[in-house]
């Protein structure tokens, strides 16, 4: 009888852990699928949101699925992170019994008639226009000195669409612009101007002439600074070596930074088209340049 009884618990225990297992491969399956749907979504070099009907069809209606969690928390971060507002307002109802009281960031940009509140994250709050929370981020925008994290801030007011507040958060943009100061990321250095031209990619992205820039950007000629930088400051003190490097660049490659100037002038004409504001940066200024990383042979393991 004991033998029967441990023979039926062992044989329940095995399809148990059957099905899980089955369930975690069909969760994977999912998971990639949706992905794959998203990639192609974002295939256009320099997109920054999801646009498509189909990949909110297909995000709203696996943030539903009651049986994995990874894959409705996967479906709900790649919302938030690539989310356009106006499409996630107008696609919201491609899914119904939509548990939204789970979800209340996501319910926040997704319904027009929610005010911004204390429960909501800061870059929510400042997307329902609270000016509290815009300026909150504008002063950790100026104040900043990391590369990274002043993109992250940008990225988090990029979700605005008042006009108004656009150009208010543009003005300071520009004013960083026009420092001619260089931040050093891994690997490579972005002169502040960089930043207004950042702005216009993700402040409006559904633009063609900016995605144009940016396929301009990427194919550019970057001049390579022969030292390592890793351990300067972050914002990157002009010393004589770095300053010769730059001139020389500036002369003696001039036919390779030719694009660069023309896109930096692509940027002041576009500024100036859409907000009527004057950049007061120079055409002959290297927006990025990378460096040297130095890297001990003790890093490397035998293979």
């Amino acid at each position: 009888m004991k033998k029967y009884i441990l023979m039926t618990i062992f044989y329940m225990f095995s399809i148990f852990c059957y099905a899980n297992e089955n369930k975690e491969i069909n969760c994977n399956d999912t998971l990639r699928m949706v992905k794959d749907v998203v990639d192609k979504d974002l295939s256009i070099p320099g997109k920054a949101y999801l646009t498509d009907s189909v990949t909110y069809h297909v995000l709203f209606k696996y943030l539903n699925d009651e049986n994995c969690s990874s894959l409705r928390q996967e479906c709900l971060s790649i919302l938030m992170d690539y989310g356009k507002v106006s499409c996630l307002r107008k696609y919201r109802n491609l899914q119904n019994n939509i548990h939204w009281e789970k979800y209340p960031n996501l319910q926040a940009l997704a319904f027009d008639t929610i005010k911004p509140s204390k429960k909501f994250r800061l870059w929510v709050n400042a997307t329902l226009e609270d000016k509290a929370s815009i300026d909150i981020l504008l002063k950790k925008f100026e104040e900043s000195s990391d590369y990274y994290e002043k993109m992250m801030i940008l990225n988090s007011l990029a979700y605005i669409s008042n006009k108004r507040l656009l150009k208010k958060i543009f003005k300071k943009v520009v004013k960083e612009g026009e420092k001619n100061i260089y931040y050093k990321g891994y690997c490579v250095c972005f002169n502040s101007a960089y930043y207004i031209y950042y702005w216009l990619l993700r402040a409006h992205n559904d633009d063609t002439h900016v995605l144009k820039m940016y396929k301009k950007f990427q194919k550019m000629y970057v001049p390579i600074y022969p030292n390592d930088l890793r351990g300067e400051p972050k914002i990157l003190p002009i010393n004589k070596d770095i300053n010769h490097f730059l001139e020389t660049e500036k002369n003696g490659n001039y036919s390779n930074l030719k694009e660069m100037q023309q896109f930096v002038r692509d940027v002041k004409k576009y500024v100036k088209e859409l907000y009527g504001l004057d950049v007061k940066i120079a055409d002959d200024n290297i927006i990025k340049f990378c460096y040297i990383v130095e890297i001990d042979d003790e890093d490397y393991e035998d293979e």
